[in-house]
């Protein structure tokens, strides 16, 4: 058995986990009002495509004069809902988008 063994068990086993894809998984991203999140800007437009290929796409109207989205509660809580249903989420941009979803 050569000194590199037990590292390589280690990394097999730490990639088998990686071997098969999640049985569900969502990717998400957002249209926002401006690139700045710690300057007011904010998303008004949430898009996902699952595993399957389906696609949902919510936005809502923008205030022109603060810029602020004006979603509704019960918006809110569909996409909150839709989201939790899955194993895993990907995002092209996944700092900036789980910001400005927070």
């Amino acid at each position: 058995m050569s000194a590199l063994e037990p590292v390589l068990k280690e990394i097999r086993k730490a990639t088998s986990r990686y071997a098969t894809l999640p049985d569900t998984f969502l990717a998400i991203d957002t249209e926002t009002t401006g690139v700045n999140l710690f300057h007011g800007d904010r998303p008004f437009a949430v898009s996902t495509c699952n595993q399957e290929g389906h696609t949902n796409f919510w936005r809502c109207a923008v205030d022109p004069a603060t810029r602020n989205p004006l979603w509704k509660k019960s918006q809110l809580r569909e996409i909150s809902a839709y989201v939790k249903q899955f194993d895993v989420l990907v995002f092209h941009n996944a700092k900036f988008d789980i910001r400005g979803l927070a």
